[in-house]
């Protein structure tokens, strides 16, 4: 098997929990090759932390393990932890991050019988949801469940050599790693639910509603649509489409640059995760603002108030027209609203899982590693 088809899944654990690890470790590539399949072949590799805090959340346990799959260049992480994990005030035993590829594992909240099944059946949903798959329920295409994570897995196993960006260009290393990782970059926009983006963010939705709605009673912009062409108005949108997704890539600290060379496949994914979930949600935004807004002027303008301002008795394009313009100022709005979201608020919204910052994990000791 070609060194290039490994994929090394890290597992950090404090001290007390390193018998339950070490048997994890020996157990979970075996489970992974049966569960999933396909031509990778999994290595395990522990690392043994100091407990964390007992103050931390989830947020920042994620983080402290990303920190430590770029630095190890392992191409997931898993964190098992004493401490309790919740999803919306409602406790859980495990938490995934796709866009990261990191996930937490709570150790107390498997109970105390059956454990080492338990908790490898647990570390194989992780490793599923960190592959953009959600918990199969029963009966529920299993089969199809699996052939996706199996093609995700060969593409995640298959690297592109970091040396590409140095002597190609990071633009031309991004489209390879793109190319290469088509079906896991899809799988792990979807597991983020782009859709529902902005709606996480209030800030910024409540901004862009109060701005449309202002834009919308407002006669010059009456006019401003009414003198617009289609290419001019996709034209306008999409300028303000990427002013709201510049505001909350760049305030809120979302690019993340690679300081080792062999994590920077893994961070080119990251980005590229992170800005297509952001532009869907953005663009998700953007229309349900023309449909609410196109409502509004219908039954808020009176047809004969419009015909005096633009000279024309209006039509069905006219009102068109003229919500999609608010629309694009409204969308001006909800940037400005994301600036004030808390850090925190927009990586939840991007990520679905939080990732916030904790203190650097102190130094490991030596490894111990499994390969199935």
């Amino acid at each position: 098997m070609a060194a290039e088809e490994v994929i090394a899944i890290g597992l950090l654990v404090g001290h007390d929990d390193r018998d339950d690890a070490e048997a994890l470790a020996e157990d979970l590539p075996h489970a992974l090759g049966e569960r999933i399949g396909g031509h990778a072949k999994w290595r395990t590799e522990l690392c043994e932390t100091e407990p964390a805090d007992a103050a931390a959340s989830s947020g920042e346990l994620i983080a402290a393990v990303r920190r430590r799959l770029l630095a190890r260049g392992w191409q997931m992480g898993v964190g098992l932890t004493r401490l309790p994990l919740h999803d919306r005030r409602r406790p859980v035993a495990t938490h995934a991050s796709a866009s990261h590829g990191v996930g937490l594992i709570s150790i107390p909240a498997l109970g105390a019988v059956r454990r080492d099944e338990r908790l490898r059946a647990a570390a194989v949903e992780v490793v599923g949801g960190l592959l953009g798959e959600r918990g199969a329920a029963p009966g529920v295409d299993a089969d199809g469940r699996d052939r996706r994570m199996r093609e995700r897995t060969d593409e995640l196993s298959s690297p592109i050599d970091a040396g590409d960006s140095e002597r190609h260009g990071l633009l031309r290393f991004t489209g390879g790693v793109v190319r290469s990782n088509l079906r896991l970059i899809a799988g792990m926009i979807r597991a983020n639910r782009p859709m529902l983006v902005m709606g996480r963010l209030s800030r910024s939705a409540t901004a862009a509603l109060g701005t449309g709605a202002y834009a919308l009673s407002s006669s010059s912009i009456w006019t401003v649509a009414h003198q617009s062409t289609w290419p001019r108005l996709i034209a306008v949108a999409a300028l303000a489409m990427a002013m709201i997704l510049g505001a909350l890539v760049i305030a809120h600290g979302l690019w993340e640059r690679a300081h080792e060379a062999r994590a920077r496949e893994r961070v080119v994914l990251f980005n590229v995760v992170t800005v297509a979930t952001l532009a869907i949600g953005i663009a998700t935004l953007y229309l349900a603002l023309f449909v609410i807004l196109a409502l509004a002027a219908v039954i808020a303008i009176p047809p004969s108030a419009l015909e005096r301002q633009i000279g024309v008795a209006p039509t069905v394009a006219e009102f068109a027209r003229l919500a999609w313009v608010a629309a694009s100022v409204a969308t001006v709005g909800g940037a400005l609203g994301s600036l004030v979201e808390s850090d925190e608020a927009v990586r939840d919204a991007a990520y679905l899982r939080r990732a916030g910052t904790s203190p650097e994990l102190p130094a490991t000791s030596p490894a111990s590693r499994t390969e199935h």
